[in-house]
């Protein structure tokens, strides 16, 4: 999982930890695409199908329906919402694709509320840390403005930012 291999390695050993095994059955709708995503699942065995629209329009000729198997993930967007802003006002990411089971599908399930108590601020901002220069950091955040501050903790601020192509950062 792409988004994994940035966590720190402390924060995936809390997640594994919450992970769940669960099964669905043929045709379970395992994610809904536009409604709130309260689950990132893990595929164990079985197949699932990804319901995607290109986008060009709702009829079903543009309806593409991929396959994931055993390895693979459904929801992974989950672990983007420590991220966002939805994340500080406890509201949930909404799914961008939907996940049917095709079949009996065995998985290991991190439902949103498990991340969130796996989660502390020093972990998720160590995820999209970089080194910026003091003119990158006063430009994005032009000049430190308090009202770009989204949320401050003891040693962290969060600054709303467009500059450096991400919504949020964190300063320590």
């Amino acid at each position: 999982v792409p988004t994994l291999k940035n966590i720190d390695e402390r924060v995936l050993r809390r997640i594994s930890g919450c992970l769940k095994p669960r099964e669905f059955d043929d045709n379970s709708i395992i994610i809904e695409k536009g409604k709130p995503l309260g689950m990132m699942v893990f595929i164990v065995d079985g197949l699932v199908s990804i319901e995607k629209r290109d986008g060009s329009s709702s009829s079903n000729d543009n309806l593409q329906q991929p396959t994931r198997g055993a390895g693979e993930v459904c929801g992974e967007v989950l672990l983007r919402w420590p991220l966002s802003v939805l994340y500080l006002r406890d509201v949930l990411l909404l799914a961008t694709e939907s996940a049917k089971a095709i079949g009996h599908v065995e998985a290991l399930v991190l439902k949103a509320s498990d991340l969130r108590g796996v989660v502390k601020m020093d972990y998720f901002a160590g995820m999209i840390c970089r080194t910026l220069s003091a003119n990158e950091l006063e430009k994005a955040t032009d000049n430190y403005q308090q009202s770009r501050i989204i949320r401050e903790y003891e040693d962290a601020t969060f600054y709303k930012v467009e500059v450096l192509r991400q919504t949020n950062f964190c300063l320590r």
